[in-house]
This record gives C-alpha cells, structure tokens and sequence, in this order.
C-alpha cells in the first residue's frame, strides 16, 4: 500500500528494529532483522529521516542503547515539509526518548499549568497554597472560578518557585551533569558495580 501511495505519507514511532548496527549499543545484533526493516523501507519508498542531534532514542539497563524509534517519510511528504528536521527530547519516566518531527519554531499552544511534587516537602508551602487560594477575589460559575483561580495561582507560584529555587536548581543541575557524565563513560566503557549504583540513585534524586 505504502509503495503506491502518492499523497504525504509519514510513518513514525517505535519499530522494535534498526536500520544499521551502529544504531545499537551493547546489544545483540540481528542482522536479518536489519536486511528485513530496510527492505521494507525501500520497498515502500520510504525516506528515513536523520535524528540531528543524538544517536540513540532508547536506553535500557547495562548501558544498553539503540535507536529504535524513527520517522518515515514517502517523496511527496519529504517535499511538502522539506525544512522539518528530527530531534529527541529528554525523556521524564520513560526509557524512550520523546522524538519531535517538525520546523525548529514549534507552537505547542498554551502552557500547561504544572505542579511539582517536591513543592510538597516546603515549609510552609499547604499554607502558602491555602492563604493564595482563599485570597482571589473571584466570582462567578463553577468551572469560571476555577480556571480563573488556576491562571491566578500558576503566577504566584511561579513568583514563589523562582524565589526559592536557586539550591533546588544547583542541586538538579549537579545531578543532570553527573547522570550524562556517567551516560558518556558507558558508551565508551562498561561501568563499574559502583558507577551502576551511583547512576541509579541519581536517577531516583533527580525525579
């Protein structure tokens, strides 16, 4: 179907395969599997598109990586979004790397009204909520109170964060240096039963 499509197609998300064996990483390397998927991207006439600023979209445990995830284009989407390029974002929970096909100008809409847990363990941070909350004088319909409140609320507590933020800052951007220091060393060596235990309690302070 693919190879008779004439009209934009793109093809993204996680294959479960790799195109080269220089896409994995301290993994074992299936090369029937290779010959397969590229077969299928020729077959179908498919563009696979560069990953401009990584190598790797999945890490997994033991310093294994590969770049499983991908996006296919045919010609005529190639040409139609000729200035789009590939990237990977860093990933929050998951293993996989978020990857994002677009213009370098990206417009996500409006931002999302974000809360950090670790807000929680602040002294006096319930009571800050509270006296904030109570204090916005607004009226009106239910579902109008709220997200008024919330729109409100999102700038003191982006006023209190900012004020409060320069240790938990530091602190977060130690650790984000020592986890891609130790990232760079496992893709060069094996890490020691030490480094391992260290990775993994970075990770855990870092969320």
């Amino acid at each position: 179907m693919a190879s008779n499509w004439l009209s934009p197609m793109c093809i993204l998300g996680d294959f479960n395969s790799v195109s080269s064996p220089d896409e994995r990483l301290r993994e074992v390397i299936d090369f029937n599997c290779i010959d397969s998927f590229n077969n299928f991207i020729l077959n179908a006439n498919l563009f696979d598109q560069h990953l401009s600023n990584d190598e790797f979209t999945w890490e997994g445990p033991l310093g294994k990586f590969s770049r499983i995830d991908r996006v296919l284009v045919n010609l005529s989407c190639a040409h139609m979004f000729q200035d789009a390029i590939l990237i990977s974002a860093n990933p929050d929970e998951s293993d996989h790397k978020p990857i994002i096909w677009g213009n370098k100008l990206l417009d996500w809409g409006p931002k999302p009204f974000r809360f950090n847990n670790s807000w929680l363990s602040k002294p006096g941070f319930i009571n800050l909520f509270e006296v904030k909350w109570d204090s916005y004088p607004v009226h009106g319909w239910a579902a109008f109170i709220l997200g008024k409140k919330l729109r409100l609320l999102k700038n003191d507590l982006k006023d209190w964060s900012l004020s409060n933020q320069d240790q938990d800052v530091t602190a977060l951007k130690t650790c984000v240096l020592k986890i891609k220091a130790l990232k760079r060393y496992f893709r060069l060596r094996d890490l020691s039963h030490s480094e391992l235990i260290e990775l993994a309690f970075l990770k855990k302070c870092k969320k």
